[in-house]
């Protein structure tokens, strides 16, 4: 069933070493939020990220809806379930 309103969903990541990557949020928000993504907001963290990411990146990474850094959110999430906020199906089987 869909998640209601007021889930909120975090994801860890590490790169294949053991460093900690970005925190990425997605809180499940009323209506009239966002229809076209589902109503999600979306957040990404990550205050200590290598030097090559923080170069790219501009720094410390705290990337939230409605900015349009966080568009790099909702786009990996196009192609997956929009009921469930894009969870792609080998994760949702857990």
């Amino acid at each position: 069933e869909p998640l209601p309103i007021g889930s909120v969903v975090v994801k860890t990541s590490m790169d294949p070493s053991g460093v900690a990557g970005p925190v990425f949020v997605m809180e499940k928000r009323g209506p009239d939020f966002n229809p076209e993504e589902g109503n999600w907001w979306y957040a990404i963290y990550w205050p200590e990220p290598p030097a090559e990411w923080a170069a790219k990146t501009g720094g410390p990474v705290y990337w939230r809806t409605p900015s349009p850094k966080a568009a790099y959110c909702y786009e990996c999430h196009q192609g997956f379930d929009r009921e469930l906020g894009g969870v792609p199906d080998d994760v949702r089987a857990w």
